[in-house]
């Protein structure tokens, strides 16, 4: 049984192709459909044992080249992220700040959006406190130049009575005199 889960050694390792990633999606299909013919095997119990062992050796044949394989990927990666040119690392770098300060920029966007925002809504309501303080104003010079001319002509009427007064005054002293002279 531990024999079952180990690993079949592989004489050599394969040269790297280009496909790999297609490689790799073979195997897998492969794998699943032989783990699928296995599943309805062992479900259907038709198969004799030697079937049976004929599949779960086909399985581990098939996870040892897909592990193969993975590893092949993963050391072609390397290979290929070890031999890039220093420009095409500084145009990779490059490409990095490049999408850092685009993100950056987006935030600080959002960032005046909602300063300015908040800005116009403060200075808005300065202006409405401005606009009732400058009606308030024109309101109370209104009152008090109302409150001026009733003032005005008010006097005017009190000079007019006070002189009528004097005016009655001044001759009713003159009808005494008069009278008391005659």
């Amino acid at each position: 049984m531990l024999r079952l889960f180990s690993r079949k050694k592989t004489k050599a390792p394969r040269a790297p192709t280009e496909d790999s990633e297609e490689l790799i999606a073979d195997l897998k299909l492969q794998l699943l459909r032989t783990e699928k013919e296995r599943d309805v095997a062992m479900s259907k119990k038709e198969a004799d044992e030697e079937q049976l062992d004929k599949l779960r050796e086909k399985v581990r044949e098939l996870a040892c080249e897909l592990q193969d394989a993975k590893d092949l990927m993963l050391n072609e990666r390397s290979l290929r992220e070890s031999t890039l040119s220093v420009e095409a690392i500084a145009v990779i770098e490059l490409n990095d700040e490049i999408a850092a300060c685009h993100t950056q920029i987006r935030q600080l966007r959002f960032m005046l959006k909602n300063v300015c925002e908040s800005k116009r809504k403060a200075l808005s309501i300065q202006l409405s406190v401005l606009n009732d303080r400058l009606q308030r104003s024109e309101y109370l010079r209104r009152e008090a130049n109302r409150r001026w001319r009733s003032a005005e002509i008010s006097a005017t009427e009190w000079r007019k009575r006070a002189l009528t007064s004097e005016k009655l005054e001044y001759a009713t002293k003159y009808v005494r005199m008069r009278i008391t002279l005659q």
